[in-house]
């Protein structure tokens, strides 16, 4: 499968549903630009992850696909949106590959109250 296929895949499911890019834009409040960027399969504009991410399971949902799969699928063909894994939480990437831990606001709760 090639990058460009996530994105056509979005365009056909829109188009059989008889959906415009304007009624997608309007419902999803995502841009015009931001929603045919990702159906022309340039994902490099949508931003970072999380709202690459964000963006993409808001329209798989509303064109009634697997937000889960659709998800997968941009995380396997684009390295940056890939999930890190720390030893203490997930690790948010910023930009040129800096990171820093980033934990669970349960795990944060718990070491204040003393559980862990």
């Amino acid at each position: 499968m090639k990058p460009n296929d996530i994105g056509s895949l979005l365009r056909i499911a829109r188009e059989e549903r008889g959906r415009s890019i304007a009624d997608a834009a309007s419902v999803t409040k995502i841009s015009k630009y931001i929603l045919l960027s990702m159906e022309n399969g340039e994902f490099s504009k949508l931003g970072q992850r999380p709202y690459a991410i964000g963006h993409m399971k808001a329209y798989a949902k509303y064109l009634g696909l697997c937000e889960e799969r659709f998800c997968e699928m941009l995380r396997e063909q684009y390295p940056e949106f890939k999930r890190h894994q720390g030893t203490d939480g997930y690790t948010l990437v910023l930009g040129d590959e800096t990171e820093r831990p980033v934990l669970s606001i349960t795990r944060q709760v718990m070491r204040l109250i003393g559980l862990r």
